[in-house]
């Protein structure tokens, strides 16, 4: 099967030929089968009549009797089986395993590995902030020492 073609599409290609196979035998036969074609133009006459033949002797009697055997096969007897006397189980001396011992676990000192220096970042130097030079608040002007008596608006 090639690489670029699955094996559904590779079966479909395959009863694609088969089918195709199939008609192009058919269409070069002339016709749907060659076993219904005789059938079909076949022309049945009254002279052509054909005599049934003998009806053939099915039954065995011309055969005779069939000697016995000599050894036949019996089926075989099940036997029960026979329970062993069971045996009288001896006491066990239980052995203690002696002790082992265990080392103590060997516990690892930690390695200490010397860390680097962190290096200094350059930070540039910061101007100084000048600071603003208060000024006084807007005022209205001084009065003159007149009053508006003019009634206006």
């Amino acid at each position: 099967m090639p690489d670029r073609l699955s094996l559904r599409a590779t079966l479909l290609l395959v009863g694609l030929a088969f089918g195709l196979t199939f008609v192009v035998q058919a269409l070069l036969d002339g016709g749907p089968s060659s076993a219904a074609a005789p059938a079909l133009t076949h022309n049945v006459g009254e002279s052509a009549v054909e005599e049934p033949a003998a009806v053939p002797d099915l039954k065995l009697v011309a055969a005779g009797t069939v000697p016995a055997l000599r050894e036949p096969r019996q089926p075989r007897k099940r036997r029960a089986h026979k329970r062993k006397h069971a045996r009288k189980a001896k006491r066990r001396v239980a052995v203690k395993a002696a002790p082992r011992v265990q080392p103590a676990p060997v516990v690892q000192a930690p390695v200490v590995r010397a860390t680097p220096a962190p290096t200094p970042r350059y930070v540039p130097p910061v101007a100084p902030r000048s600071t603003p030079v208060p000024r006084p608040a807007p005022t209205s002007p001084p009065p003159s020492g007149e009053f508006d008596t003019s009634g206006g608006p």
